[in-house]
This record gives C-alpha cells, structure tokens and sequence, in this order.
C-alpha cells in the first residue's frame, strides 16, 4: 500500500524535487547529474504520443528538444506516493506556454520514478492513474 511522505525526507524524494527543478530551469547538466547512465525513459504509454528513451544521452537530447519549445511555465508537483521505497508516482500538474503558437499546453499527469544506486533509473509518464498504479505496484 502507498505511503505520503513529505517530499524532503529521503534521498529518492529529493532527487525527484530536484529533477523538476532542472526541468523547469533548463538546467541540463544537473538534470544529468541526477540520473543513471542507463537511464530508462518512457512517456504515455499506450497513447499516440508514446516515446521510449533508453540511456541519459538519448534522453537528454530528447529533453533538451521538447523543452526549447516551452516559452514559460512548467511542471509542478502535487503529491508523492512511496512504494517500497523503491518507486515513487508523482501527481504533477503540467502548464506550459508553447513559443512556436503561444498556447498553453495542460494537464494532470502521474509520474512514476525507479532509483538505484542512489540515482534515477526509471522515468515513466502516465495520464491513466490504474496504468500507474499498475507499474508502481510491479
């Protein structure tokens, strides 16, 4: 069964404030510094806007593309749930400015995070809250 816990009071929960941080800041090199070399990214599975990346370099590529697009605005997290201390989904709430049309892309998300030797290993998207919860309890 999940847990809330206050996102300051484990290395994991730190590691994903942090992430969210350098995501919103476009800070790359510290987005890297948080994240395994085999890294495993996975966006909205099951939809049409699926993407896979596997590896940090793949993924930040990636990153650095999709987030050269947002004008202003970002990803801003509601609440953690711990599953055994070795995943954690995160409800986040999207809202960003796209600079190409000036529309404002948003939406609940659930994100889900996998850690291993101190590091992220896993990042998965979700919009369906059971997919989510299926990972998380996997």
């Amino acid at each position: 069964m999940p847990q809330t816990h206050d996102p300051v009071t484990d290395k994991s929960t730190q590691l994903i404030h942090e992430l969210y941080v350098a995501i919103n800041e476009f800070d790359l090199p510290k987005l890297r510094s948080l994240l395994r070399p085999d890294f495993y990214r996975e966006e909205f599975e099951g939809s049409t806007r699926a993407t896979t990346n596997r590896g940090v370099e793949e993924f930040m590529r990636a990153t650095e593309q999709a987030r050269a697009n947002w004008g202003e605005g970002g990803c801003t997290p509601q609440r953690l749930e711990v599953f055994d201390a070795k995943k954690i989904l995160v409800d986040v709430h999207v809202r960003v400015k796209i600079k190409a049309t000036g529309d404002w892309a948003e939406g609940p998300v659930i994100d889900g995070f996998a850690f291993r030797e101190g590091l992220i290993c896993e990042f998965h998207s979700f919009v369906d809250r059971e997919r989510a919860l299926a990972w998380a309890e996997s």
